[in-house]
């Protein structure tokens, strides 16, 4: 038998998992491979003690992967209890270039913990600089081949006029055709998208399986909203008309801006007043939705691909690929016409190039005389995301207003800026007022809250001193028990644990241990959210924090409340996210010669009780406006 000695040393080695795979019909499962690393893990005297997922997403979408961009953040965390980071195999921890994946090396052993590979039976700080050079090339080779692959198949669906992904245009369906026989199979049509409710529970995306025919055999519900999932390798996609309602709907679309030179806003109105269901199956039409439909060619018979490209590597240039430079990797490239490639289908026509050219024409006169469609709305002012319109719960942003008039005969031109409710912006008055407040008066008024609200003055010469005892109050003192004799208690444990582990219940109520054995969880548990080990669980947060950084964190956002004014606006819209929890503003009706006007009546304002950005749950202030 063991000594407890030993045991305990072997425990020390604690260790978290890193699982990711690429789609759902690649690479190892996620079960596959946690069972792998966790066989692995007791066979070589490690415990586990978290793990970062990252599910369907690529290995070198490093801003996309919420797990491992945690996994660096708790890294630099002194009072973590692992040392170790298991993967499945190399190309699970990352596939990107070199120049990337070194960065991430030399922060993991510099932080004094490891990658092990658990397939390949390969650690990170064993590996020969020129060897790890070479499997990091080989990895990201693969992935850049594939990319290549992919893109020159796409190329010659899209000449053919099949679909190449993204979501299917409204008021047509997915036609599945199998690849051999180029023989059509089913149909398939998106009833709802996928979307989180208020309380944050997702509701699944529903689409419709159809025969060939348009009837109903069954209804699908998944978390994947695009088409092209539901259907085999060995099967295509291409574009069909739907149903009759949809047809219509975006048929009167093009009418309505051609013929009776209504604007985005008052379509959606209209569609919204007739109760369509929207391109997304809930809530309102919005003038993105408009505009989305009036801009595409294919409902005038033509399919288009290429007129943008999302790729990392490589694009589609005069018909051939060409790479893409690194330093344009993660950006958007929207492509000229020549580069485009474009199908005539005359089947899939629901209007005549005739009345898609006024409707064309129709818009670009409403936007030389009156509309100024792009910009108009900006999602980039200083409470953006923190704005609510109570009366219909739809976001609040900035929006600008420029009017010109003749005084004394000459031209002057007004300018107002205010925050304006998104829902009226978008789907017009039937759905909500005019909702509207000026922006530099209500920023101003925030900021006197925020200024308000601190238990000391700024500019005091104990300033530090007075954050500090703030923190502490707030979250209390720091521990003074030694982190080496928790973790040395943690050890202890999970080594006792781990015996009682091997019998059954009943034999552990038989010898008396049931009780000792739920006691020691709950002992472990404490252990480790004391320990901070709780930030390797997906969603939770400690409740301790580091007094001393929080401090330093607290000061700088003071800093800037002091020269507020003087910042740019990115900076001034950081300071208020640091401060502003919600604004939530309630309006009423107020006659105004013959109008009813909307007005701002009263208003929330919740606020994070210090600035420590994300060191710390806030608890949240309220306040009257």
């Amino acid at each position: 038998m063991r000594t407890i000695g030993s045991v305990i040393q072997k425990a020390a080695r604690v260790a978290v998992m890193l699982l990711r795979r690429s789609t759902s019909m690649q690479d190892k499962s996620i079960e596959e491979q946690r069972t792998t690393i966790t066989e692995w893990a007791k066979a070589n005297g490690y415990v586990t003690v978290g793990e970062y997922l990252d599910d369907a997403i690529s290995g070198d979408d490093h801003a996309h992967r919420t797990g491992f961009v945690r996994l660096m953040q708790d890294l630099k965390n002194p009072e973590r209890l692992w040392s170790c980071i298991l993967c499945y195999d190399r190309a699970r921890f990352t596939r990107a270039d070199m120049y990337e994946a070194a960065t991430y090396a030399d922060r993991i052993l510099k932080a004094g913990a490891d990658v092990i590979y658990c397939v390949e039976g390969k650690a990170l700080s064993t590996d020969h600089e020129i060897v790890w050079a070479v499997d990091t090339f080989q990895k990201h080779e693969v992935l850049k081949q594939t990319s290549r692959d992919t893109l020159r198949g796409m190329l010659g669906l899209a000449r053919q006029g099949f679909w190449c992904g993204g979501p299917i245009p409204y008021g047509f369906d997915a036609e599945i055709v199998d690849k051999l026989t180029m023989k059509p199979v089913r149909r398939i049509r998106l009833i709802r998208r996928k979307r989180t409710l208020p309380d944050g529970t997702q509701e699944p995306a529903i689409h419709h399986i159809l025969d060939l025919d348009g009837k109903l055999i069954r209804e699908v519900r998944s978390s994947v909203e695009n088409a092209l999932p539901l259907k085999s390798e060995a099967e295509l996609t291409r574009l069909v008309r739907s149903e009759p309602l949809r047809i219509d709907s975006a048929v009167y679309i093009f009418k309505a801006a051609a013929d009776r030179g209504m604007g985005l806003k008052a379509i959606a109105k209209e569609l919204n007043a007739r109760e369509v269901p929207p391109p997304g199956g809930h809530g309102l039409w919005r003038t993105s939705a408009i505009k989305a439909i009036l801009e595409n060619v294919i409902y005038m018979g033509i399919f288009e691909w290429n007129s943008r490209t999302e790729a990392k590597y490589n694009f589609i240039q005069n018909g051939a690929m060409v790479p893409k430079p690194r330093s344009a990797k993660a950006q958007v490239l929207l492509h000229e016409e020549r580069d485009r490639i474009r199908v005539p289908m005359p089947d899939l026509a629901l209007i005549g190039p005739e009345l898609w050219h006024q409707a064309q024409a129709a818009r670009a006169l409403r936007a030389d005389k009156h509309y100024r469609e792009k910009n108009q709305i900006h999602t980039h002012s200083v409470l953006g995301g923190k704005l609510f319109c109570s009366q219909c719960g739809a976001k609040m942003y900035g929006h600008k207003s420029t009017k010109t008039k003749m005084v004394n005969g000459k031209p002057h031109t007004y300018k107002k800026e205010m925050y304006v409710c998104s829902t009226y912006l978008n789907s017009g008055s039937d759905q909500c007022a005019f909702n509207q407040v000026p922006a530099r008066s209500l920023e101003s008024f925030i900021l006197s809250k925020i200024r308000e609200s601190l238990p000391f003055k700024l500019g005091s010469g104990n300033l530090r001193l007075l954050v500090k005892a703030r923190l502490e109050s707030l979250f209390g003192r720091p521990k003074q028990t030694s982190a080496a004799s928790l973790r040395r208690r943690f050890a202890e444990l999970h080594e006792r644990v781990g015996i009682l582990e091997r019998l059954d219940p009943k034999d552990r109520a038989k010898i008396g241990q049931e009780a000792p054995y739920h006691q020691a969880k709950e002992e472990i548990a404490r252990l480790t959210k004391q320990l901070g080990s709780s930030t390797l669980q997906p969603g939770r947060k400690g409740s301790i924090i580091d007094i001393e950084a929080a401090t330093d964190e607290a000061l700088v956002s003071l800093g800037e409340l002091q020269q507020f004014e003087a910042l740019p606006p990115q900076t001034q819209k950081s300071f208020f996210g640091k401060f502003v929890e919600r604004v939530e503003l309630t309006f009423g009706k107020e006659a105004r010669g013959k109008r009813m006007t909307s007005v701002l009546k009263s208003g929330l304002l919740q606020l994070h009780p210090l600035p420590v950005g994300l060191s710390f749950r806030p608890t949240g202030s309220g306040g009257g406006i």
